[in-house]
């Protein structure tokens, strides 16, 4: 008896394991300013928010670093871990939510006319070593946002 509820546990927490979500969102924009000034704009936001800037070439800004600044990542002995604002979805054990916690950014600029075209590609990997995380389009966002403004 006690096998089956053991077993009858077991299937029931694997039966609730989910894949991370896939969010459509907004991930490149067109800014009436330079190129130039949009890139080197890129390359402080990175900076200052705690991305290592791995390569950098006139239209191209690849940079990796820790997301807990961004999400406010709180780790205490009484509560664990918590996320105030995530900024992707890793998918779930049925009991424990995965959290993405690492990124690669790469901003690619593009000058057309009198637009500074700005595409934002954003790679997630979880606090686990396996696995994948899906963007939901918050961390796309703040940056365009900080571009055009």
């Amino acid at each position: 008896m006690r096998l089956v509820i053991i077993l009858a546990s077991i299937l029931t927490i694997a039966g609730c394991a989910s894949g991370p979500k896939v969010y459509k969102f907004e991930n490149s924009r067109s800014m009436p300013l330079s190129a130039e000034f949009v890139h080197e704009k890129a390359s402080t936001w990175l900076a200052m928010n705690g991305f290592v800037i791995i390569t950098k070439t006139a239209e191209l800004i690849v940079a990796q670093g820790s997301l807990n600044q961004l999400q406010g990542y709180e780790t205490s002995a009484w509560s664990g871990v918590s996320i105030k604002t995530p900024l992707a979805d890793c998918g779930s054990t049925g009991v424990v939510d995965f959290i993405a916690t690492d990124a690669t950014i790469n901003v690619i600029t593009q000058q057309t006319n009198t637009q500074a075209g700005v595409l934002v590609r954003v790679v997630m990997s979880p606090r686990r070593a396996e696995g994948t995380c899906n963007s939901n389009g918050v961390l796309e966002k703040m940056i365009l946002d900080h571009l055009a403004n």
